[in-house]
């Protein structure tokens, strides 16, 4: 009984010093983890008539096109879901003749329309922000800024066709001084300056 006493009080005591040992983690398998990323990136992403898009709070910002239409007609919305901005170089460097930005987007970001050979776009009037670049050389000979807009960025319209007055709403807080180029008559409300 001795002996079976002490060998209880020895696996008690063993397993007191196993289990108190710190848990040792091993590192991960980095291209576990890589591919988990990928994973969660991929079920974040959505794709529609060539549209990329990247999914983020239940609403779309179109990342990428692929399709070969050279006059673009956004959506308001792909996989039922609202499109609301443009992503950083989505459309850059696409060969695009013209686009029609819905209502439903809010953002323009930097570079997103770069290098094409846009000669007619049309913005959405829910656009609060043209960013840096986002139309920057292209065959522009005319835009129109909606009232909705409220800054625009550096370089936004630069290296254009763009050589009467541009009329830039009252609205607008904050557009760049280099947002159009020098030749371009900027009329910002009821006031006018040349570039």
């Amino acid at each position: 009984m001795k002996k079976s006493f002490m060998a209880v009080l020895f696996c008690i005591a063993l397993c007191a010093a196993v289990f108190a040992q710190p848990v040792r983690t091993l590192p991960l398998d980095k291209t576990a983890e890589k591919k988990e990323q990928k994973a969660d990136a991929a079920a974040n992403t959505v794709s529609e008539n060539g549209f990329a898009g990247k999914i983020e709070n239940g609403v779309i910002t179109i990342i990428g096109y692929s399709g070969a239409s050279k006059d673009l007609v956004i959506p308001e919305k792909i996989n039922n879901l609202p499109v609301v901005s443009i992503g950083q170089n989505a459309f850059a460097s696409k060969q695009l003749n013209s686009v029609v930005i819905p209502n439903s987007v809010k953002t323009i970001d930097e570079n997103a329309f770069l290098g094409n050979r846009l000669a007619k776009v049309t913005i959405g009037n829910s656009v609060t922000l043209i960013g840096r670049g986002a139309f920057s050389d292209n065959q522009l000979t005319s835009v129109v800024i909606p009232n909705s807009v409220i800054t625009i960025g550096y370089r936004a319209f630069a290296n254009n066709k763009l050589r009467g007055g541009i009329a830039v709403p009252n609205p607008v807080a904050n557009v760049d001084s280099q947002a159009f180029d020098e030749r371009v008559n900027v009329k910002i409300g009821q006031t006018s300056r040349q570039r």
